[in-house]
């Protein structure tokens, strides 16, 4: 590949000073080629991006922070183990923040697109809503708590959320207070078999 034009003039200008210095550095070349053909606002459109990068949620983390590593990393680090510490700084400080800001209660509440076989029927389904002596014995039995299947929980179960029925109180259930003792009706044939 051949430089014409202003392009050619420039490098070569520039290459003939560093030949006439004690030590030429090839890297002083690269700054100046970008300074006259780099990007301007770079540093602005890092920032930009910074602001507006989201992970999808069907995205793995390990695909989205390299995509967007790098237009952070910049000609900050000019060794490898300095882009390595880089990497390291920004995972760790993504780490903290979704740890302190991140989504929470992001469950499996519309159900999970399974492409089981015995899960076709349940797709687009609703959980029934169970008492909490039924979810007790479910957990008890390592039971999915959603749809009480051994095979199945509730990160990946089809079944969407149950919904609370409106005619179910909120408070829990008391026992109730008996006054009176329950009586047999045929207890008076019981005294005269005797």
């Amino acid at each position: 590949m051949r430089l014409e034009g202003a392009a050619k003039t420039n490098v070569t200008t520039f290459y003939e000073m560093q030949l006439g210095q004690e030590s030429p550095d090839p890297h002083k070349l690269l700054k100046r080629l970008d300074i006259l053909y780099g990007e301007r606002n770079q540093k602005q459109k890092a920032i930009q991006n910074l602001h507006s990068i989201r992970q999808r949620e069907d995205e793995t983390f390990i695909s989205f922070y390299p995509h967007n590593l790098v237009g952070c990393s910049g000609s900050e680090t000019s060794t490898y183990y300095g882009f390595a510490q880089k990497c390291v700084n920004v995972s760790n400080n993504m780490e903290l923040y979704m740890n302190a800001f991140g989504p929470r209660g992001k469950g499996n509440t519309n159900g999970y697109p399974s492409k089981r076989p015995e899960d076709r029927e349940l797709l687009g389904k609703r959980a029934k809503w169970v008492n909490q002596e039924e979810i007790d014995a479910r957990r008890q039995d390592r039971r999915c708590l959603r749809c009480g299947r051994n095979n199945c929980r509730i990160a990946t179960c089809p079944l969407a959320a149950a919904v609370r029925p409106k005619h179910i109180s909120v408070m829990t259930a008391r026992s109730a207070v008996v006054t009176e003792a329950a009586v047999d009706e045929d207890s008076d044939s019981f005294e005269a078999e005797q």
